[in-house]
């Protein structure tokens, strides 16, 4: 094979179909591409052992995603972003953006707001569907498995996590951490681990979920599950298989979480300061949380 130096993209609207090639070795502070118009397609292409390191709004393909990734594989990826928002493919999918059958690999830090393991904003209109991560993705708040934040009424569907995600302070989901109201997750499942706690203090308001952990007005799980082990730390009441904090109640449950299910015997807390023993929480204490959801055990 020959190496060849890549440049990151300031713009691009044209086709890139990579019939089945790979990109390997990408380095950088930035994306490969910064923007991508609403006519740019970018297909049937592998990415392997990038590393792109950088302040805030660090990813490795795109920074603002109007166009359609599609049937993309990526592999060994490294995104670390020194400041805010750790994305492993996009910072932000724009309306008219959509993405489509990624497979991603690898490790996403942050240190401060957001990460994800593929788009860190998904706005409203906007496509994300099919979608796979596995390895680790890791901030300090809103952290999710696919994404960090739906958007004023975005949605997310057919999606899968098997990364470990964790939230060394609040809200950690496993498919998307912290969505505004209207937002919809339909058809995607958890079975990584995920992790929050709060350092110091006594973490009352760290965040875990198997999808989604903190939810705004008028949302809708439908058809999700979690079987991934959850924990945060000893004194956090807010850990669920499905959501752990939403200010729906009364008949407006069974509007926002609709045929939604968590595997028993999942939910853990740290026992001590270091967050290195753990302890089960019994089912019966995850069925008076805010977990919306079914509980069923393994064998079911």
């Amino acid at each position: 094979t020959k190496e060849h130096s890549i440049s990151p993209i300031e713009f691009f609207d044209g086709t890139l179909n990579g019939n089945g090639h790979k990109i390997i070795g990408y380095k950088g502070a930035a994306p490969l591409f910064d923007v991508l118009g609403a006519d740019a397609l970018i297909k049937n292409l592998t990415f392997e052992d990038a590393n792109v390191s950088g302040g805030n709004k660090v990813a490795m393909l795109v920074n603002a995603n109007k166009g359609t990734l599609w049937n993309l594989t990526f592999r060994n990826i490294t995104v670390t972003a020194t400041g805010t928002d750790a994305a492993g493919v996009a910072y932000e999918n724009m309306p008219t953006g959509r993405i489509a059958h990624i497979d991603f690999e690898g490790t996403v830090t942050g240190n401060g707001d957001r990460a994800a393991g593929i788009v860190i904003h998904q706005r409203k209109e906007a496509t994300l569907r099919y979608c796979t991560v596995r390895g680790t993705v890791q901030s300090n708040f809103h952290v999710g498995g696919i994404s960090s934040q739906l958007v004023d009424g975005a949605m997310l569907e057919s999606c899968l996590n098997f990364a470990t995600i964790i939230a060394k302070q609040s809200r950690a989901g496993g498919i998307s951490a912290t969505n505004q109201k209207n937002s919809k997750i339909i058809n995607c499942g958890n079975y990584g681990e995920v992790r929050a706690w709060r350092d110091g203090g006594d973490n009352s308001d760290a965040k875990v979920a198997g999808i989604g952990a903190n939810e705004a007005s008028g949302f809708e799980f439908r058809n999700c599950f979690n079987a991934g082990r959850l924990i945060t730390k000893k004194t956090s009441t807010f850990i669920g298989g499905i959501c752990s904090a939403s200010n729906v109640t009364g008949d407006d449950v069974a509007k926002a979480f609709v045929n939604c299910y968590s595997v028993a015997g999942l939910l853990y807390r740290y026992a001590n300061e270091t967050y290195t023993t753990t302890e089960p929480i019994a089912d019966t204490d995850l069925s008076s949380k805010s977990t919306s959801g079914t509980v069923v055990t393994a064998e079911e």
